[in-house]
């Protein structure tokens, strides 16, 4: 059974044949493969520039991330040295506290026992000129 096309240029009408028909989808089908294999080919292309893309993006965020925690990790150094020399100078100070009472504390018990020892030499001495 054969099938009528008509020409879409001149109108004329022709029965379709066995051969002819092979022709036509053997064309077609050259066709639609070159049309499907340029598609892939513009679908990897396509892959290939998002995935570089997002590559490029995530390694911009990642290096912009490791940036950020570098200057992060640098200020807390910067800020742990300076506690630490903080706690230090409060230790010396602490330090010189300590040995300013412990001076202090001692002066007060040699004053202590010269004042002891006078008043137990004063009176042996005015008794003293008593006896002369």
């Amino acid at each position: 059974m054969g099938t009528e096309i008509t020409c879409p240029s001149c109108g004329h009408q022709f029965e379709l044949n066995e051969s002819l028909k092979n022709e036509v989808e053997k064309e077609l089908r050259g066709k639609v493969m070159d049309w499907q294999k340029k598609k892939e080919e513009d679908f990897e292309k396509q892959k290939t520039l998002l995935l570089s893309d997002a590559l490029k993006k995530a390694g911009e965020e990642t290096a912009a991330k490791l940036r950020s925690l570098e200057e992060e990790a640098k200020n807390k150094t910067q800020q742990l040295q300076e506690l630490q020399k903080k706690e230090l100078d409060l230790l010396r100070e602490k330090n010189a506290l300590e040995e300013n009472r412990k001076t202090w504390k001692l002066k007060l018990k040699k004053d202590s026992w010269k004042k002891e020892k006078r008043s137990k030499t004063q009176p042996l001495k005015e008794n003293r000129k008593y006896l002369t």
